[in-house]
């Protein structure tokens, strides 16, 4: 016991360090078991995910499991229905355009010649922008469609209980933020 008593003194001035060394060792233990369970976890629920994903990729293959995945009749069945809708579709499509052709003209005081050259561009949907040189309308033509339009703007607001209040100097443009 005397043999251990200096041993002692000097575990006991330095125990802080002795500690200090233990906990560091302990928690570097548990950190390393902790990271590599997590590990371990995180690539078990990966290939989970990976051959759940995989066996849907199969089912929705053309190869062998296909003819006999369950929703094969769903699917034909589906695939019926869609081509007679499309047809359905198409002629009521079909029908909504004569329709508006009948009621979407040109004022007849803008001119023949204004409706003729309008009636040769493509729809809006289908323009190119900027426009090519083709699809320019004549600046006369614009003119004739400021002059009408700026007397029917304030004939429509009035339709809808409104006031049309627009600048028609065509000055600056509204300051950035203004909301304009």
């Amino acid at each position: 016991m005397d043999k251990l008593k200096p041993i002692l003194i000097k575990l006991k001035r330095h125990h802080f360090w002795i500690v200090i060394v233990l906990v560091l060792g302990v928690s570097a233990y548990c950190w390393a078991s902790s990271v590599k369970k997590l590990k371990s976890e995180a690539q078990s629920q990966q290939s989970k995910i990976k051959s759940s994903f995989d066996q849907v990729q199969r089912s929705g293959d053309d190869g062998p499991r296909r003819a006999s995945h369950p929703n094969a009749k769903f699917e034909e069945g589906m695939k019926e229905l869609i081509t007679s809708r499309q047809g359905e579709v198409l002629a009521a499509w079909e029908s909504q355009v004569q329709q508006q052709q009948s009621i979407l003209q040109w004022p007849q005081n803008l001119g023949d010649d204004f409706v003729a050259a309008v009636a040769k561009l493509p729809p809006v949907e289908k323009m190119v922008f900027p426009e090519p040189k083709e699809q320019d309308v004549e600046v006369k033509f614009r003119e004739r469609f400021r002059n009408y339009i700026q007397d029917e703007l304030p004939k429509l607001a009035e339709m809808i209980g409104s006031k049309w209040d627009a600048d028609q100097s065509g000055g600056e443009a509204a300051p950035a933020g203004s909301g304009w």
